[in-house]
This record gives structure tokens, sequence and C-alpha cells, in this order.
């Protein structure tokens, strides 16, 4: 079985692709047809010869997503996929990697208890992976950087050493904010905050009360709707610089973002 570097899976998988639009097109003279299936088949050959080691974390879409996801992945490319799926990732490919067997590609968000995606920011074994975002998408016509939205790629969580290149990749982005039980709001006869002073006063009388004002589901969430208060309040400029700079965070602005 015949292992492959990511950059190279990534060529491979491209020419893959190429090849297949271009062998679908009909009313090309010979000699183009003729080297068309000729490359086809070349890639074809290079990616049935081809495995890459895939390691997703397991969460509310369940297992048989990346199977799905796979399979339609080794159709169109050729390409066979080692898959790896567990709710605790980190502790299944934890003692393999330590044996120095690490996966080709890993789905794994940042925030996470173990803080291994942090470990691989911090010891530089991800990937620079900001060609992959001029690329076409297999058995599509558009690149991969006009699949996500703007400004998604250009943030200290897909660029966390600031030197302008690309090495985690966002996966989904949905709507994050705040919403209240206004029955019990007005049960108490407490009126919404509507600004931050008013939301803390109503902090301390529920506290006095024994409830808490405020809550959130898990690690993940909560960062996720912080990013954006930190957003809103601050700067563009203050929210890049705040998480990679200990300066940042000392400076009045950063305490009060903080």
């Amino acid at each position: 079985m015949k292992r492959i570097s990511r950059r190279n899976f990534l060529k491979v998988a491209g020419v893959g692709a190429a090849a297949l639009g271009l062998a679908a097109c009909g009313g090309a003279a010979s000699s183009t047809a003729s080297s068309t299936a000729s490359s086809a088949a070349t890639s074809s050959a290079v990616a049935a010869d081809v495995t890459i080691k895939v390691a997703a974390i397991e969460t509310g879409y369940g297992a048989e997503m990346w199977k799905k996801v796979t399979e339609a992945f080794t159709a169109q490319t050729g390409i066979k996929v080692d898959l790896t799926t567990d709710k605790k990732l980190e502790d299944v490919i934890g003692p393999s990697m330590q044996g120095g067997d690490y996966p080709d590609v890993v789905h794994l968000a940042t925030g996470r208890e173990a803080a291994l995606t942090e470990q691989f920011i911090k010891g530089n074994l991800i990937a620079d992976i900001t060609d992959v975002l001029s690329m076409t998408v297999p058995g599509e016509s558009k690149k991969v950087s006009e699949k996500i939205a703007g400004g998604f790629t250009d943030t200290s969580l897909t660029n966390p050493y600031g030197d302008g290149k690309t090495y985690l990749a966002p996966m989904f982005y949905s709507p994050c904010g705040l919403f209240y039980n206004a029955g019990f709001l007005k049960e108490k006869g407490w009126d919404v905050p509507k600004t931050w002073d008013e939301m803390w006063a109503l902090g301390d009388k529920a506290a006095a009360e024994g409830t808490y004002l405020f809550t959130y589901p898990t690690t993940g969430y909560f960062d996720a709707f912080f990013y954006a208060l930190m957003y809103a309040a601050g700067a563009p400029t203050s929210l890049t610089r705040l998480p990679t700079t200990k300066k940042a965070s000392g400076t009045p602005r950063g305490k009060d973002l903080l």
C-alpha cells in the first residue's frame, strides 16, 4: 500500500479532477482527446495505488457521515481513505502519533480539553495549506476559496502564526447569539438589560437569589460567541492581535475587550 505526502496527495487529487473534467467534454480534436485520456489513465493509475489516513472527530452527525464523504472522495479521485473516527479522537490517535505515525488529514477543532490541535500549532506540526484555496473542488468548476465566505481564512484561527498563510481550514459556520427566558424575567419583574452595566447589575441581583443569569452549553460554543463579541466591542485589528500577543492583552483597550 503506497502512502503519499499531503502536498503530493493534493496534487494527485487536483490532476485527477481536471482530467475527469476534460474527458467529459465532447467535440475536442482527436489529439486532445487522446492526450486527455492518457492523462486521465495516468492519474487513475497513480490514484489507485494511493491511500491517505484521515482522522476525524465524531460529532452529532455521527460516523456514518464521514464514511459517505470518504466513499464519495474515493469514487471521484480513486484515492483510498484509511478512516478513523471517534468521539474521543485524541485518545485513539495519540498513541500511534507518539510512535511517529501521524494521519495525513486531521479534522479536530481548537478549544478542546485535550488541546491536541493547539499542541500541533505550538510545535509547528501543521502544514501550510494556502495553495489548497486556489485548487478546483473535485467534480465542480469552483475553487476552494470560492466555497468559503469572505474573511474566514484571514484570522488568527486559520493563520495562527500571523505570516499571511493558512494552516487550519474552516469546515462550517453558523450564527451565535444570546436568547433569554422572557417568561422568567416577567415573573421576576426584571427588565431586559439594554447595556452591559444593566447586564452586570441584573446578574448581581439574580445571583443574590441563587440564579445564574448567563450560561452556555460547553467549551466551543461560548468561544465562538466571545470572538464575535470582541469584534463588536473593539476593532478587527484588536481582535487579530489579542490572541497572539501578550502585549495587546495588557493594553487598556485589550483589558476592556477582556
